[in-house]
């Protein structure tokens, strides 16, 4: 479970609060989910009851049990409350009349998983067995991911392709299914395990354009040095240079690895690497540029409608070799005419 913390961080002065509630049932959730205890769970989903001195199926049980809860904390407790208490008092204004609640019956459910408990605890061993990239632990985005491949193996699958009812649009479709990862209850499951696992994020971070323009003198020096590395000569470049000139010789610059103690001998100590190598982290060719691109742009006042028509390219891209799909009043848009717009965006970096 996430530990929420301040911006000093100290832990949450309610995170006990939140921890019980998102450990503890609701009153009246029965009444507002198809709530079963885990042992009818165990008889859905694998025929048979648990074994009691069995580990796996202990485990089994504690992730039917988390789902369960999660699907609780996927509601607001003071709407399943409201929801009990106007039930409850259908049934006593009923009484004074002797008349017979028109409430359908809350059990026996019928066998089987119709709510995608099954997929529920698939996704909570993802969450349990997975390597995180930010953290220890996966986010509750790479674990939701599975969500679109259940459904997706739903929809190819003979029962899946013979449900076949649609409703279409011009640019979307909406399609009845009885999937379960599309139930009410796995909805209020992802909603109550996102509110549990939180998030954590490492943000790739800004980089001045002096540095930038560092980092391209470096390219070019890098570059300049492995033609003229004799280490690295081969037939190709053997004509490279002979009726021009040669770039001078620049000298390679070589990151040494040694293994080091923490303390030498003489009492020296050695110094942190490793803060340094997690600082250059949050730095990467991924994200890093185009935050500082954005940055800038933003800096310079550059509205986000002149961000996009310089960057249309990326949606001709994108399609693949498909049409791509704009505004109407991008199709109509000469590129030659939208010149002095679209060097803005360049003019500020």
């Amino acid at each position: 479970m996430a530990t929420l913390h301040d911006e000093e961080g100290n832990p949450w002065v309610k995170q006990s609060v939140r921890e019980a509630r998102l450990n503890t049932g609701v009153k009246g959730i029965h009444a507002v989910s198809p709530f079963q205890c885990e042992i009818c769970w165990m008889r859905n989903l694998e025929g048979r009851d648990p074994v009691a001195d069995d580990p796996k199926d202990q485990q089994y049980i504690q992730c039917i049990r988390r789902a369960s809860l999660d699907a609780m904390a996927g509601r607001t407790k003071s709407t399943v409350e409201a929801h009990l208490r106007r039930g409850n008092e259908v049934i006593r204004n009923g009484k004074t009349i002797g008349r017979t609640p028109c409430l359908e019956q809350r059990g026996p459910f019928p066998i089987g998983d119709l709510v995608g408990m099954g997929w529920a605890v698939d996704l909570l061993l993802k969450s349990l067995l997975s390597q995180g990239r930010v953290d220890e632990w996966i986010q509750f985005d790479t674990m939701r991911d599975l969500r679109g491949t259940f459904t997706k193996l739903w929809s190819s699958s003979p029962r899946g392709i013979t449900e076949g009812a649609f409703f279409s649009g011009n640019a979307s479709k909406i399609r009845f299914t009885s999937c379960p990862s599309q139930s009410e209850w796995f909805g209020d499951f992802l909603l109550g395990s996102e509110d549990r696992m939180g998030y954590d994020t490492k943000k790739q971070l800004y980089l001045p354009i002096l540095v930038i323009l560092e980092q391209l003198r470096l390219i070019k020096e890098d570059a300049s040095d492995s033609m003229n590395s004799q280490s690295a000569s081969t037939r190709k470049f053997l004509n490279k240079g002979r009726d021009g000139v040669i770039p001078p010789k620049v000298l390679k610059k070589a990151i040494l690895t040694d293994v080091l103690v923490n303390t030498a001998s003489s009492g020296l100590e050695s110094p942190d690497l490793f803060s340094i190598m997690e600082d250059l982290l949050r730095y990467g060719i991924s994200r890093t540029y185009r935050k500082s691109a954005e940055s800038r742009t933003r800096k310079a006042g550059i509205k986000e409608e002149d961000v996009k028509i310089m960057n249309r390219w990326r949606v001709t891209e994108q399609t693949k070799g498909k049409q791509p799909r704009r505004a109407m009043v991008d199709h109509y848009a000469d590129a030659r005419a939208l010149v002095s717009v679209t060097w803005r965006c360049s003019y500020a970096l």
